[in-house]
Order: structure tokens, then C-alpha cells, then sequence
């Protein structure tokens, strides 16, 4: 994880890395311009109501229900009915496509549409007020704790009752990015099923019909970044959680994870997060 972990911004979404996940809160307020970056974005609030424009489309945020939408897009708050803080979870997008959700769920985020809960939720603002009081001072043990409760909230969400903001317009998306988003989603799950297998980006862009180049334009389009990349990404978390919630051997855990040899488990965990699969686990352990 980047350092960026235990930082709060203001703006948040200011100098944030794709790999960052946590939690935070912010006055809320209309925004200048549009942004975007690669993230889910969980938000809440516990009074009036906040209107975004997604994609040039108005999206109402109801007070007291969460509220969820894929960041990628462009989006801007607009306005906000009443002063107050606004609690928001930034989760990496590979970490919520690697979910085991409901497909519609998945593909509604994914078109770019704002999900809520169907009903109030005040629960979601006591815990997402908890976390983003303590994550700075948090160790990342509990840290760890906190993003497998929210990724466990996404899967519950998935299954409760649920709406979409009130958008104004036909379909969120049309024509070639709603291909694009469909072609990406078939990939996805494709790498999901089959991380264990020697799969490259000529058999991932296979799943789609697509000619390899064309595969690669789309899934850099809707995802911002190269087939080959969400693929280490997916194997690094994959086998860092193998790490922190199994008692595997590590040469179990290279396998399960897709790694040719444990070379390649050592250079991916001393590149991206500076120690060693044995050292990961056990921090993550607390010894």
C-alpha cells in the first residue's frame, strides 16, 4: 500500500494514487469543476441532500443512505442542501472488481451510475464516521480490518434493496463505451477465474472476440490502465491476502497466485510495497 494510506486530503482526491484505500471526511461543499480518478467512491451524509453531475447527467445523493459510484467518471458535486461533513471510502477499483458480487450490482457501478441503499442506513454513517476519525492513527492491522469490513458492506449491498440516483436522460452510457465497459467486465472476470493459470494478454483479449490491440484500447479506456497491469495488480492482492488470511506456504501462495516461481512473488511484493511476503505477513499479523 502507498503512504498515502494514512493521509487525509483536502481536497481527498488530491495527489491520490490508484492503489490507495481509505477512509475520510470533508465539509461538504459544490465543487468548481469536474474530476475523476480510478476508484470506487463510497459516500454519505446525514442531512439534506447532495447533487452531482455524472457524466453531464444530475444524480441525487439521499441523506443517511450510502451511496456508490465508480470515480473514473467525470463527476462534480454541485450542490448540497445543508452544511455538514460528508464521510467518504475510497476503495481501488481491482480490489472491488475482485469481489464476488452480484453481476447486476458490479455493471450497474460500472455504467456509471450513482447505487444507493434503498433505505436510510444510519449504521453506515456511525462506522464510516469511526473509521475516518481513527485512520491516521490507525496501525495497519486495523487498518486491514477496516477494508475488508467495507469490501464486506459492497458484497452485503449488492444483495439488499438498492436505487439509483434520479438521473436525468436516457441511458448512461451508449454506443462504444458501453462496449467498451461490457468487453472490460468480460476480461475482468476472466482474470478473476484464472489467476492461477499462465494467462497472458493475448488469451484475456481472446474472451472478448477483440483483436489484442483492440482489446488493450478498451480495457485502457474504461480502466486507465494496460491489461498486463490490472493482471499483476490482481495477482500482488491476491497474494497479499492469501498472506494475511491463510496460514498457506509461501510457494503455495505463489502458485495460487499465478506466479511462475517464487522469484517473481519476491521482486512483485519488493517492488510495490518494499518487503518481503514473509515480512508482509508478518506485520499484517501484528508480530
Amino acid at each position: 500500500m502507498s503512504t498515502a494510506d494514512t493521509r487525509l486530503y483536502d481536497p481527498p482526491e488530491e495527489g491520490l494514487a490508484p492503489d490507495d484505500f481509505f477512509v475520510e471526511r470533508h465539509e461538504a461543499d459544490a465543487m468548481p469543476a469536474a474530476h475523476w480518478h480510478d476508484h470506487l467512491e463510497i459516500n454519505w451524509v446525514p442531512k439534506g441532500r447532495i447533487d452531482y453531475l455524472m457524466n453531464g447527467r444530475r444524480v441525487s445523493l439521499l441523506p443517511r443512505r450510502i451511496g456508490v459510484f465508480w470515480a473514473a467518471i467525470n463527476h462534480q458535486t454541485i450542490s448540497v442542501q445543508e452544511d455538514q461533513m460528508m464521510y467518504c471510502a475510497y476503495i481501488p477499483i481491482g480490489s472491488f472488481l475482485a469481489l464476488p458480487i452480484d453481476p447486476e450490482f458490479r455493471a450497474s457501478v460500472l455504467a456509471g451510475a450513482l447505487v444507493q441503499s434503498g433505505v436510510e442506513s444510519p449504521e453506515d454513517g456511525y462506522r464510516l464516521e469511526d473509521m475516518a476519525a481513527g485512520w491516521g492513527g490507525a496501525d495497519t492491522v486495523v487498518q486491514q480490518i477496516w477494508r475488508e469490513e467495507i469490501l464486506l458492506r459492497l458484497r452485503r449491498m449488492s444483495v439488499e434493496p438498492r436505487q439509483s440516483g434520479t438521473l436525468e436522460g436516457a441511458d448512461l452510457l451508449k454506443g462504444r463505451r458501453a462496449t467498451g465497459v461490457r468487453h472490460v467486465e468480460q476480461m475482468t472476470a476472466f482474470i478473476q477465474d484464472n489467476l492461477a493459470d499462465p494467462i497472458d494478454v493475448a488469451i484475456i483479449a481472446s474472451q472478448t472476440g477483440l483483436h489484442p490491440t483492440n482489446a488493450q484500447a478498451a480495457f485502457r479506456r474504461v480502466l486507465g490502465m494496460t491489461i498486463a497491469q490490472y493482471l499483476r495488480r490482481q495477482r500482488l492482492s491476491l497474494a497479499m491476502r492469501l498472506l494475511a488470511e491463510t496460514d498457506h506456504g509461501i510457494s503455495e501462495i505463489a502458485h495460487r497466485a499465478g506466479y511462475s516461481s517464487l522469484t517473481r512473488l519476491y521482486d512483485a511484493f519488493k517492488t510495490h510495497l518494499g518487503r518481503t511476503p514473509r515480512d508482509y505477513r508478518s506485520k499484517m499479523r501484528g508480530h
